[in-house]
Parts: C-alpha cells; sequence; structure tokens
C-alpha cells in the first residue's frame, strides 16, 4: 500500500494506507490452503532480499477484502548489513522468473532518485549488491544460518 512520510506529534515518521482486510488469513494459512498466491508471495520475497527486510512476519503478508495480496509493514529495511528476517522461505532454490531478473537488472542500473535522498550512500551499495547477487543467481537463495533468519513472533 502507499507509504508516506509524515511530520507527526513525534517527529518524523511513515504513515501507510490502511487496507481493509481479511484478517484471519496471512502467509501461513493462505500458502498451506493452495498456491493461489504463490507468485505474489514469491515477488514480496525478492522484494523482501532487495530492501533487506528485518521484520516480514506471516500476518504482514494479508488478503485485502479486493482478493490482492498486501504487502505491509515492511519500515525495518535497506540496512547496509545484511540482516534478512523473513517467513518467506518456502521458494528456496525455485528459479526466478526471466521478467523479474529483468526488473532487477534495470534498478541495478537505473535505481529510483529517491534512493538519492532517503538512503545513504552504504545502504544504496548494499541494495545495488543484494540486487545484483539476486539477479546473477536467478533464483531465491537458501538461509545459511541454520533457520536464524526468520522473525519473532512468526505471525
Amino acid at each position: 500500500p502507499p507509504t508516506v512520510e509524515r511530520e507527526l506529534i513525534h517527529g518524523v515518521g511513515s504513515l501507510q494506507l490502511f487496507m481493509p482486510c481479511v484478517f484471519e488469513e496471512h502467509y501461513y494459512t493462505l500458502h498451506e490452503e493452495s498456491d493461489r498466491y504463490d507468485d505474489e508471495f514469491r515477488r514480496i520475497c525478492a522484494f523482501d532480499i532487495v530492501i533487506n527486510n528485518t521484520d516480514r512476519k506471516a500476518g504482514h503478508c494479508v488478503l485485502g477484502v479486493d482478493d490482492k495480496i498486501w504487502a505491509i509493514d515492511h519500515g525495518v529495511a535497506f540496512h547496509q548489513e545484511f540482516k534478512l528476517r523473513t517467513v518467506l522461505w518456502d521458494f528456496v532454490g525455485e528459479d526466478i522468473p526471466d521478467e523479474w531478473c529483468d526488473d532487477l537488472w534495470r534498478l541495478v542500473d537505473h535505481p529510483p532518485a529517491q534512493f538519492e535522498d532517503l538512503l545513504n550512500p552504504f545502504e544504496r551499495d548494499a541494495v545495488t549488491t543484494r540486487t545484483t547477487a539476486l539477479g546473477t543467481a536467478r533464483r531465491f537463495p537458501r538461509d545459511e544460518t541454520g533457520g536464524r533468519r526468520f522473525p519473532w513472533p512468526l505471525v
């Protein structure tokens, strides 16, 4: 959902549009029920790797009343050190579609102008490094830490 920067009572922060959703449904329930939304989950997984999301819980992938999957609450991201924490490990080793790889290379070659204002040079370099690695591998990576790359709580 759209997320904007706002100056509020306690200072500058981000504000994300509320998406009406089916609160009983989340990544685990939807993924276990069928593969209907798996491409959307794969896309979120690739996005999380690129932005280095450190807090992708199952409840942050919600089913909107519009029948779309929405990835919410990804404000803990873009750190220069690799700190990925996600529940989206079900796609390990799967190929990343060619068109998504094309998107990754476009991001490497033409990063959004906003990166200059919002990310420091180390964070920008880290985005490029992660994006290049994902585009080169063309596969979803494994968790090489032995399972320590999960957020807590999981939902």
